[in-house]
């Protein structure tokens, strides 16, 4: 699949299989809307794939996906920007 300019938002994009992901998608010219929880763990992350890929069209929400009002805050927030999603990998895991 060419995700080349395709808008994809991974959840729990800042550790593990979610941060490869982000990674590995950026690489092949993604815009890839990373997601964590932690705004000072997130743009660590967003630096870091930025800076390995060249990248320059990441994105970077905040949310606890663990509350539901931060869930519809995110889409919220998602749609105000204008975007349109047509990737969703769910990945953040939550208890």
């Amino acid at each position: 699949m060419n995700v080349e300019g395709k808008s994809i938002l991974v959840t729990g994009s800042t550790d593990g299989i979610g941060k490869h992901i982000a990674l590995g998608l950026s690489r092949k010219g993604a815009k890839v809307l990373l997601h964590g929880r932690d705004q000072e763990k997130s743009d660590r992350v967003w630096d870091e794939i930025a800076q390995k890929t060249g990248n320059n069209i990441l994105e970077l929400f905040i949310a606890d996906l663990a509350s539901q009002k931060q869930v519809y805050n995110l889409a919220a927030e998602i749609t105000d920007r204008g975007k349109c999603l047509h990737v969703l990998i769910n990945n953040a895991g939550t208890y």
